[in-house]
Formats: structure tokens, sequence, C-alpha cells
């Protein structure tokens, strides 16, 4: 099991996924993750599209992969000094007519979901 970051304010989906070089989209943290990784997302993580998202995960019933809200980790960069402390605002959203495709298995916690204009968030 490995662990990466995702955090939308400086982060790209070239980097490494790691706190100094954190991923931009949940969409593509998904495709480079392996069953049972783990994935922190910032609590100021803000994702908006004006595309359909798909989030296809490697994730299996028994490993998936997982999206984990926590407190925005700020200039830290060594995982070991990250509290890792459980929060709520990360938002991952469509605007226009589009929508979210999940497939195959994973878990998130802490952040919200919308589709289209904006009226079906869900947090999970």
């Amino acid at each position: 099991m490995a662990n990466y970051y995702l955090r939308s304010t400086d982060g790209n989906d070239g980097n490494a996924g790691t706190p100094a070089a954190p991923w931009a989209t949940m969409a593509s943290a998904a495709s480079q993750m392996s069953a049972g990784d783990r994935c922190y997302v910032s609590d100021d993580h803000a994702e908006l599209t004006a595309a359909a998202i798909t989030i296809d995960s490697a994730g299996t019933p028994s490993s998936p992969i997982e999206f984990i809200c926590i407190e925005d980790w700020g200039a830290e960069t060594d995982p070991g000094s990250i509290t890792h402390t459980a929060s709520t605002g990360a938002s991952v959203g469509t605007n226009g007519e589009y929508n979210f495709t999940f497939k195959e298995c994973l878990y998130c916690q802490g952040i919200a979901f919308g589709a289209g204009n904006g009226a079906g968030y869900a947090r999970v």
C-alpha cells in the first residue's frame, strides 16, 4: 500500500503525488494508483470541470483505493510529519450537463461530489 497526496491549489497531474508535489485531479490520481493505495486529499481541494468525470479505479472489493480528506498540510513536505487529521471540505464537481462515472472499487471520506449544476452534491 502506498500513500499519495491530492491538492488543487498547487497540484499537477504530472507530479509524483507527494506532499511537496501533489496531484491535481481525482481522476488522474485514481488512474495512477494500485489496489490498496490511499490518497490524502487537502480540505482546500476544489476541483470543478466542464466535462464528465470518470473515476476508474484499480481497487478490488477486498482492497479498494481510498481518498481521505485531511486538514491541509501547508508547506510540510515530510509525510511522517503530517498529522493526517480527518477533515471535510474537499470538493469534486462538474458544471453544465456533465456527470460522474465511478468504476470498480474505491472508498472516499470527507469529499463532496457534485454533478451538473451543483444541485446533486453529496458528501461521502
